[in-house]
């Protein structure tokens, strides 16, 4: 036996054994009985702590996936989009093929260029033309995004070649419903847009979605070169990927000077900007708010557990003491705290991580219809080791204050059985009380800026729209170029097809515009007038659409002053203009507009009257389409695609199968694309404030929830803690009225405190939310008493409850237990 004492004793450590040490075990397991002794205290912590890290980290996933994590592919980190900007607006656009050749040629900081254009196509079927989402892409597209083939082959470099065969590739989805997975496809011909396209390969559906923002696409079409006579064409969004240590702005820098060397061109500013920020479509404001609100009510909940904690470390107080006098260092102590803590962190990281998935179901059932990348944000890795790695880092931050608190070596009186109120109690209840103002504080920041997205909803629910959305259906009509060539082919379709239209059932009126409301066509030009020197509107690029005789009464759009356009007479061209109200305004300040003549500057162009005044069509508020110019020129019988508008009676998806019928009959080809309704158009002007209110609006619940509970907690506690005090004052005379009047007071000094420090706060933070905000300042009143009644409101209910039992208290009762 000694013998093999003797060679345990040689042995060495296990590496575990020195790692870990064997007292930490002892505290873990002591940990967890003590936190087992009390299920209510353990589950209250857990689930306020996982709410907190729950919510934090769902919004933590989305912003890592949409801002901060490079698209998926080969080489992610250096892909970048170039857009070019119009000189004198905040306008851009795609460069041009010419532009497109020059770089690839010429640019050393860019080593792939590549374009795609989405477009939905038309494909021949067995009885009518369907739609297939799908995009125009060069032919290198394919293996810049790393997409490996299902069955056969990506694009070629002579696929691009002028005169080459047109080649298609097509998505495994499409593959599978229109093929039924067969393996023979690859040879096929689609018939695309009358086009006959050879099938050369089968990708998956999604290889494209992360650069996309999530779109499926499902037929990618081969760009070829555009002829002689057409340099100037745009192939679509420009994707590059710059050479190793190239940064954005060199390559920004460098594309404009290989620009300005270029000979008879207007030079536009090249822009280079990572993929991230067109995916969320101008959304980072949004998800930065998002991010901020759910980081606040992180804070409320640490604040929570701090005070759960303190108040079990006042408790235990005694104990504490017994143990130090016995011989245990404050160290020791301190560590078994700690380790208490992070043994609820670590339980809450375990439910936080059920708490962010259902808050990441929430976010993308009510996300945004342009944010379909939200679609694709899992729980993965990163998120799980953010969620567990914030939730051990906000449970030490919880129980160390706390802790030391606890420890702190016996001033007198601790050991003393009769002792109601040990040393430190007063100095903890004062850090406790603090907690709750700043709880409350929080809690005042995430309500008004919720409260500031719902006044704009109600504001811009009260808006006019310009237009009557209701009963309007809209649907765009492309008709395929190679079948319908000529101006005269295309004006007699679309007679044909208006003709048609207003026959069916249930329609009051039909009529053809370029955009459907509340769109409209970006016209590059500013606008000039008949005897003025210089153009009176800045803008360089006008918000513009092009309408049929008649077409205002379809869209049910408010004249105001003059008339529609009428029909010209024979062939005539009708050189009228409609103008929105406060383009008329901003144009004339002083005198009439109808009469005066305008045309698009730099284009010398015809003259056209202005005719009629119509109220301006509310936009984007986002996209800062409110206040643009807004101008009708009317709309070329022969134009190459347009937009069909319906007046219907009831509701009008039910016209949609007669429409459908209506146009199989003109041509069982024509494809019926677009199709929506006017409320639908006009509620995605809105979209990322009501999915920012939403989630605000949660996120404000929670807190305010939280700051409830912590400030019922507090005076919970103090009147626990005060019962034999009140007790006495019961049996002296004082009434049960001043007994719970005075409780309340505690709660209401508290609540008061945080509510004043809030709307301080407030009042800086909701700066943040301008770009949001329609017809509310961030300052607005209204809201900030509105929050401030809630919180009052729930500062009385979190009191009350505490005061009624404090006026109950039997004097008997709480002296005979003393």
């Amino acid at each position: 036996m000694s013998q093999q004492r003797a060679r345990s004793a040689r042995r060495p450590a296990r590496w575990w054994r020195r790692a870990i040490p064997a007292r930490l075990g002892h505290d873990v397991r002591h940990a967890a009985r003590r936190l087992a002794r009390s299920p209510g205290f353990t589950i209250v912590a857990v689930f306020t702590l996982a709410l907190g890290v729950g919510a934090n980290s769902a919004i933590f996933s989305v912003v890592h996936r949409l801002l901060l994590a490079p698209p998926p592919y080969p080489a992610g980190d250096r892909l970048a989009v170039i857009s070019t900007a119009v000189p004198g607006s905040g306008i851009r656009v795609m460069p041009t093929y010419a532009e497109l050749t020059t770089w690839r040629e010429a640019a050393r900081s860019v080593d792939r260029v590549e374009t795609v254009m989405a477009i939905d196509l038309a494909v021949a079927g067995d009885a009518a033309a369907e739609i297939v989402p799908g995009a125009r892409v060069s032919v290198g597209f394919p293996s810049l995004l790393g997409a490996r083939p299902i069955l056969g082959r990506t694009f070629l470099p002579e696929d691009a070649a002028p005169g080459a065969a047109p080649v298609a590739l097509i998505g495994e989805g499409y593959w599978r419903s229109r093929f039924g997975a067969r393996p023979d496809v690859i040879g096929r011909t689609l018939l695309v847009s009358e086009t006959p396209y050879t099938i050369v390969g089968v990708v998956p559906t999604a290889f494209d979605r992360a650069l996309r923002g999530g779109a499926r696409r499902e037929l990618w079409l081969a760009y070829r070169a555009p002829s002689a006579g057409s340099p100037a064409s745009q192939p679509g969004m420009t994707v590059v990927r710059l050479r190793p240590g190239a940064t954005d702005a060199e390559a920004a820098r460098e594309l404009a000077a290989i620009d300005s060397a270029m000979v008879g061109r207007v030079v536009r500013r090249p822009i280079v900007e990572r993929p991230q920020e067109l995916l969320v479509h101008g959304a980072r404001p949004t998800l930065l708010a998002l991010a901020g609100a759910v980081t606040l009510v992180l804070l409320i909940a640490c604040g929570n557990v701090a005070n759960l904690l303190l108040v079990r470390g006042a408790a235990r107080r005694r104990e504490i003491a017994v143990r130090l006098a016995l011989g245990a260092s404050r160290g020791r102590i301190v560590g078994q705290l700690l380790v208490e803590g992070l043994l609820l962190a670590t339980m809450a990281g375990v439910a936080a991580v059920l708490v962010a998935a259902l808050a990441l179901r929430v976010v993308v059932a009510v996300r945004p219809t342009n944010l379909e990348l939200l679609d694709q944000v899992r729980l993965d890795g990163t998120t799980l080791a953010y969620a567990l790695g914030v939730a051990l880092a906000t449970g030490l931050l919880c129980s160390l204050l706390p802790a030391l608190r606890a420890s702190t070596p016996a001033r007198g009186g601790e050991l003393a059985a009769g002792s109601a109120t040990p040393a430190g109690v007063a100095g903890g209840r004062r850090f406790r009380s603090t907690l709750i103002v700043a709880e409350v504080a929080v809690s005042v920041v995430v309500l008004v800026s919720a409260g500031l997205l719902v006044r704009t909803m109600l504001r811009l629910r009260e808006r006019e729209p310009g237009y009557q959305p209701a009963g309007l259906l809209v649907a765009t009509i492309s008709p395929p170029r190679a079948r319908y060539e000529s101006e005269a082919a295309r004006a007699a379709l679309y007679r044909d097809v208006l003709a048609a239209a207003r026959r069916l059932p249930g329609v009051a009126g039909a009529t053809l515009v370029y955009e459907a409301p509340p769109s409209f066509a970006p016209e590059f030009g500013s606008l000039e007038v008949a005897g003025r020197t210089a153009p009176v509107d800045p803008d360089a690029v006008v918000p513009t659409n092009f309408l049929r005789p008649g077409a205002l009464r379809v869209l049910g759009s408010r004249l105001i002053a003059g008339r529609d356009f009428q029909p010209a007479a024979g062939d005539a061209e009708l050189h009228e203009v409609i103008l929105g109200a406060s383009t008329a305004r901003r144009l004339w300040p002083d005198g009439e507009a109808l009469g005066q003549r305008i045309r698009r500057g730099g284009w010398d162009g015809p003259w056209y009257t202005v005719v009629g005044i119509v109220a301006d069509v509310a936009g984007s508020v986002s996209g800062g389409d409110d206040g643009r110019p807004q101008v009708y020129f009317p709309l070329d019988p022969a134009v190459g695609s347009a937009t069909l508008a319906l007046r219907v009676r009831g509701e009008p998806l039910a016209v949609v199968p007669s429409l459908t019928r209506m146009l199989h009959a003109i041509d069982p080809r024509l494809p019926l694309r677009d199709v929506a309704t006017g409320e639908a158009l006009a509620r995605q002007t809105v979209t990322r404030q009501r999915f920012t209110m939403r989630l605000l609006l949660a996120f404000a619940a929670l807190a305010t929830l939280l700051a409830g509970i912590g400030l019922y907690g507090v005076i919970a506690y103090a009147v626990a803690r005060r019962t034999r005090e009140i007790g006495v004052r019961l049996a002296v005379g004082a009434s049960a009225a001043r007994v719970q009047r005075h409780v309340l007071l505690e709660g209401a000094r508290l609540a008061g405190t945080g509510l004043a420090v809030g709307l301080v706060a407030a009042a800086a933070a909701s700066r943040a939310l301008a770009g949001l905000l329609y017809g509310v300042t961030p300052h607005d009143p209204a809201t900030f008493a509105g929050v401030a009644l809630v919180l009052g409101l729930v500062a009385l209910v979190a009191s009350w409850l505490p005061a009624r039992r404090a006026a109950r208290v039997d004097p008997l009762v709480a002296l005979r237990a003393e």
